[in-house]
């Protein structure tokens, strides 16, 4: 994770510095005109992120910078402009009040901690660790927190690892002043399927405004002279960002896939990159390094979501990267927008057994389970913001440091459409087979990795397990040894054959755990018995855990 920060205190060393407020910046060098970090005589700004349409909005940095400092009283109205990823803040000296704000998808974040007289704002979780032990306030776990991460693998939107401090929900505007702090949503996705649009112009908009969304991202490599760098894989979501790409004459680009050596993401990603003749890296998994690299991970993604997800694609990305590309373009979070998130085809409220683990493992805390899921009308919203957002995010903010992970998927008008449209239209990805085979049937020719078929009739994902079951059998399909191998990065597998990793773990564990047992945690037997359950994704949550708690709490 990369981005702003700052500090309601003098702070000399500090890149801007004032009685009241200092503020610095950890950032890339992608992008650079997009970004402002400046101090005029009234305000200090600061804006970190890519801004896809900053061109068609301003023509100048001046314009720019007024862009923001010219409109406060209508900061929502300016924020809801702009396409991209994006936070920052603005500091009025002569009023002594601070405005932060995020992207609406909070894809670049903030976490806010207020305590004490103390009000920092930082990009990260761990950097927000590390700033407090740095300045001796003593930052202390939220054990709430250990409870929501054995049970769903991440950190609910707004909750963070450490007391006294809490992470902006998406598309907000926060004012500090007087050691007051107010909070405004200036965006919500709201889940509102009662588009009276019939089926062919639901399809003829959403190819419209997917265009739109691909063009505007791969313009803006054009703008800044970068190369186009994509990730592909065996599934829609990526195939449909790249091949959309491509026929908008984006025609010369790097794409990246990495799975296990053999598996139907190596092989389908090859076949369309060869037959578009896109310069095709391939990185193999077999080695599992991606594994061993728990604390430099947990870093880059800031430890709000379980580091063995995204390890692979971000060690992958770092071994082949190079400064002539610009945005990472992927389809990331398409396939949940586009249907999967749908359980029925009526509304369905948020049901938080969906990716729990089984409650005899960790018993539901009932008044921490409807926390997390106030506010939300519906099981879309809750896995929007919360999965989505929340989780699936962590692949995003570890390639920060590299440069913007963008992909359609979170375009705003996208995202606004998708929601607008009726349930029955979009349930097992209905929309995605129709817009495919209407628009793009040659997109279908591929073999989709999921149902290791052409994805060209939509009975094939109304009745996907049937259809595997009949394709495969049964006896194969509920094969342990099958069970395990036959994904892109089979973890049980890896771990149960390879010594060197399971001794990783026990040490890595053994170091991180004394500390939770000295500070007598509540959740530290079910910490225990996750990391000796048998299964790895438990074993994996476990040694996270106890590596932030060793960040709290250690030298």
């Amino acid at each position: 994770m990369k981005g702003l920060y700052g500090y309601n205190q003098l702070k000399k060393d500090w890149p801007i510095s004032t009685p009241d407020f200092s503020f610095g910046v950890d950032t890339n060098q992608k992008f650079e005109s997009d970004k402002i970090f400046k101090e005029t005589e009234r305000f200090i700004i600061g804006l970190d992120g890519v801004v896809l349409n900053k061109s068609q909005l301003v023509k100048s940095d001046e314009e720019w910078l007024n862009f923001f400092l010219n409109n406060l009283n209508r900061l929502a109205e300016q924020l809801n402009k702009l396409r991209g990823v994006f936070h920052g803040f603005i500091y009025d000296k002569v009023q002594k009040e601070l405005i932060l704000f995020n992207d609406p998808t909070g894809n670049k974040n903030f976490f806010i901690y207020h305590k004490d007289g103390h009000l920092m704002f930082h990009h990260s979780d761990v950097k927000m660790i590390k700033f407090l032990k740095e300045h001796n306030l003593k930052p202390r776990i939220q054990e709430k927190s250990i409870y929501a991460f054995l049970a769903y693998r991440f950190l609910p939107n707004e909750w963070s690892w450490i007391q006294g401090s809490k992470r902006l929900k998406p598309g907000t505007i926060l004012k500090f002043k007087d050691q007051e702090i107010t909070q405004s949503r200036y965006k919500v996705f709201v889940s509102n399927p009662h588009s009276q649009l019939k089926t062919q112009e639901i399809l003829y908009k959403f190819e419209y405004l997917f265009k739109n969304a691909v063009q505007l991202q791969y313009n803006k490599d054009v703008e800044n002279k970068y190369k186009h760098y994509a990730t592909l894989s065996g599934g829609l979501d990526s195939r449909s960002t790249i091949l959309m790409g491509y026929a908008l004459g984006f025609k010369n680009q790097t794409t990246f896939t990495c799975s296990r050596i053999g598996y139907a993401d190596e092989i389908i990603a090859e076949q369309i990159a060869k037959e578009h003749q896109f310069n095709h890296i391939f990185y193999a998994l077999d080695s599992i390094q991606h594994l061993f690299n728990l604390p430099e991970t947990i870093e880059k993604i800031g430890a709000t979501a379980l580091y063995s997800g995204p390890a692979h694609v971000i060690r992958g990305i770092d071994e082949n990267w190079s400064n002539a590309y610009g945005i990472i373009h992927t389809g990331h979070i398409g396939d949940g927008v586009m249907g999967a998130f749908l359980s029925k085809t009526k509304q369905n409220m948020p049901n938080l057994s969906f990716g729990r683990v089984n409650p005899n493992l960790l018993p539901h805390q009932v008044a921490l389970d409807k926390e997390i899921i106030a506010g939300y009308s519906s099981e879309e919203e809750y896995k929007l913001y919360e999965r989505a957002f929340g989780g699936a995010a962590a692949g995003v903010w570890g390639l920060e440091y590299l440069s913007y992970n963008i992909s359609p998927f979170i375009d705003v008008d996208v995202l606004d459409f998708l929601l607008s449209l009726p349930y029955k239209n979009k349930f097992r990805r209905k929309i995605y087979v129709e817009w495919l085979l209407k628009y793009h049937p040659n997109w279908t020719v591929y073999e989709l990795e999921s149902l290791r078929a052409k994805p060209n009739k939509y009975w094939k994902f109304r009745y996907q397990t049937t259809y595997l079951r009949l394709r495969f059998g049964w006896r194969k399909l509920l094969s342990r040894n099958y069970r395990l191998r036959n994904t892109m990065t089979p973890e049980q597998y890896w771990f149960e054959n390879n010594q060197s990793l399971q001794n990783y773990y026990s040490t890595e564990y053994e170091k991180a755990i004394q500390l939770a047992q000295e500070h007598h945690l509540s959740y530290i037997n079910s910490i225990e018995k996750f990391y000796h359950c048998g299964i790895y994704a438990h074993r994996a949550k476990s040694l996270h855990i106890a590596y932030v708690i060793n960040l709290i709490y250690g030298d």
